[in-house]
């Protein structure tokens, strides 16, 4: 046997293994590179109703924490109870709707840390016993948004009594047709924010035993009795309340002398009052200096400890969330083929779309408005898209992506491929090895 064989045979071993090792180290450096993005991605799955199951209850009790349940369109009557943390995500307000048929909540959040999104709410009862569209019934940071909120005696009532609800955000959301349109009830620290509260047959919002919460650009129009009412009864302090719109309700507000805060100083200034009577001449901090400013020179008085010191003179404009859409090509991928994913056509009028994350469905994640993937195995997948607009508020789309079997017998995935080199090349050398020693033994002889 030859030198170069015994050269050959070990090198070719020795290369094997290190493009093994080389392809397990890229393969774990591209995971460890995405680690933040994807550590809750791991072990989250997406769960589709009608798909997977065909009652939304069903799909919630299957779910583990962290999942995200997404309904398909359809009218669902149901009585839903989410008692995990976990994204429950309809198609939108006009394609997923949720009927609880007069019978009960539309929806009881009895767990903290989940999202609740993109539903109509409808028929809890607008008369007694007082079911609510949405009940928040003892949880933190729990974002209810982007939701279509009818019928029902309260629309989205945060609290119940001793069972509080804190820093909870309620934004985006249509109510109309309730007896009351939000209730925060022994409530603390909530945003209410964007939501479009209109012909409630009673109040607009009520706080009840509820303090610091904040009441901002909201729309709060043609309701029956207050727009706003802070009940007497109760002690609810220091609630700032400002760029909301007060238009055409029976009443504005309701405080009876406990003080809140009903603006966000100059410039920015408070709310907009309907037909309060507003003359701009002046402008500045204290309204003396000359030329307009869009806010009214005199402040709107509501009682002695509650003032609007900077009420403003026109409308303002309800922030909206970006709209997320996206395409991928190819249309029918293989599992050996390179998906890009585009998100081109999300639109945003109010500003820039300043992040956008990819959930893949196969515990991998992405960044930007294109991204590629291939996928290691056939099967069904959901793509979650969500992104973030310039205002902090965001937008979701989510895809089904069938995937088919790899075009080629051989493919293999990273795990598979560094097995196989792994022993091949330990072979190579294991051979080179006995060659070496045949050869030894045979130079004695």
């Amino acid at each position: 046997m030859s030198w170069r064989t015994l050269i050959i045979f070990p090198s070719i071993g020795v290369l094997v293994l290190a493009f093994a090792v080389g392809a397990w180290v890229i393969e774990k450096s591209d995971s460890a590179g995405l680690h933040n993005l994807t550590e809750a991605s791991l072990c989250r799955k997406i769960i589709r109703v009608p798909q997977d199951f065909a009652i939304i209850q069903s799909a919630i009790n299957a779910a583990n924490e962290g999942d995200i349940v997404f309904v398909d369109s359809g009218v669902y009557y149901e009585n839903l109870v989410l008692n995990k943390s976990l994204s429950l995500l309809g198609a939108g307000y006009s394609e997923t709707i949720v009927d609880a048929n007069k019978t009960s909540h539309v929806v009881t959040i009895s767990s903290s840390n989940a999202l609740v999104a993109g539903f109509t709410f409808q028929n809890g009862g607008s008369a007694i016993p007082s079911f609510s569209g949405v009940k928040m019934d003892n949880v933190n940071n729990v974002t209810v948004s982007d939701n279509f909120v009818s019928g029902n005696f309260v629309g989205i009532k945060l609290g119940d009594k001793q069972r509080g609800s804190n820093e909870n955000i309620v934004r985006n959301n249509i109510l109309t047709r309730n007896r009351y349109g939000i209730f925060a009830d022994h409530a603390n620290a909530n945003l209410l924010y964007g939501n479009v509260v209109t012909a409630n047959s009673w109040n607009g919002v009520e706080i009840a035993w509820g303090g610091n919460n904040s009441l901002e650009a909201n729309s709060i129009s043609h309701n029956r009795a207050y727009g706003l009412e802070i009940v007497p009864s109760t002690p609810s302090l220091y609630n700032r309340i400002f760029h909301n719109n007060f238009v055409n309700n029976t009443f504005k507000v309701s405080v009876y002398g406990l003080p809140n805060i009903w603006d966000d100083g100059y410039p920015n200034g408070g709310n907009y009052w309907g037909d309060y009577e507003t003359i701009d001449l002046y402008s500045g901090p204290n309204q003396n200096e000359p030329g307009s400013d869009g806010i009214a020179d005199r402040p709107w008085l509501i009682d002695s400890d509650n003032n609007d010191r900077y009420p403003v003179a026109n409308l303002f404009k309800i922030p909206q969330p970006p709209v997320a859409d996206f395409a991928y090509s190819p249309e029918s991928p293989r599992a050996d083929e390179k998906i890009t994913f585009n998100a081109s056509t999300s639109t945003f009028d109010n500003g820039e779309i300043v992040d956008y994350v990819w959930d893949f469905g196969d515990g991998k994640a992405s960044t930007g408005v294109t991204a590629t993937h291939t996928y290691a195995r056939n099967g069904n997948f959901a793509v979650f898209l969500n992104i973030t607009g310039s205002n902090g508020l965001r937008g979701f789309r989510i895809r089904p992506v069938a995937v088919r079997e790899a075009s080629s017998a051989f493919f293999v995935s990273t795990e598979q491929f560094v097995c196989v080199a792994l022993i091949i090349g330990s072979l190579f050398i294991v051979v080179a090895y006995l060659l070496r020693t045949t050869r030894r033994k045979s130079g004695r002889k």
